[in-house]
C-alpha cells in the first residue's frame, strides 16, 4: 500500500504520484549517463518533498519490502532504478522480485544503495 510506505511518500507524495515532479526526465538513468553520481547533481530529480534526491535513478535502493524473514535468502524489493536501468524508471518501478533477476538479502548489487536519513 504506497499510503503506508515512507518510501513511496517520500517519492511520490501523498497521492502516490508515478513522478515527484511532472516529468520523467530530469534523473541520473541510462539515458546519456553513464555513472553514478553525487547526490542532488540532478536537481530536477528531487523528490515529492523538498530536500530528498535521487530516489529515481542513480542507484537501486533497498527498502525494507522482503517477503519473509527466514534469513538471506529472502526476496526483497529494489525501488527506483538505476544509472543503469531505462528511462521508464518511476516512483513505483522496482527490481524482479521472482527468477533469476530477484534479489535476495545476501546479494551484492552494483548500483544499488541504502538511503540514511536523519531527522
Amino acid at each position: 500500500d504506497p499510503t503506508l510506505n515512507q518510501w513511496y511518500l517520500a517519492c511520490g507524495g501523498p497521492n502516490g504520484n508515478l513522478y515527484s515532479t511532472d516529468t520523467r526526465d530530469g534523473c541520473n538513468l541510462s539515458n546519456g549517463f553513464s555513472s553514478i553520481a553525487p547526490v542532488a547533481t540532478y536537481p530536477g530529480c528531487e523528490g515529492y518533498y523538498p530536500g530528498i534526491f535521487d530516489l529515481r535513478g542513480n542507484v537501486w535502493e533497498w527498502i525494507d519490502d522482503c517477503e519473509s524473514n527466514t534469513g538471506p535468502d529472502d526476496v526483497c524489493a529494489p525501488m527506483g532504478g538505476s544509472t543503469i536501468t531505462n528511462d521508464s524508471a518511476n516512483c513505483d518501478y522496482f527490481g524482479e522480485t521472482t527468477g533469476e533477476e530477484a534479489w535476495r538479502r545476501s546479494d551484492r548489487i552494483l548500483y544499488a544503495g541504502i538511503r540514511c536519513c536523519a531527522g
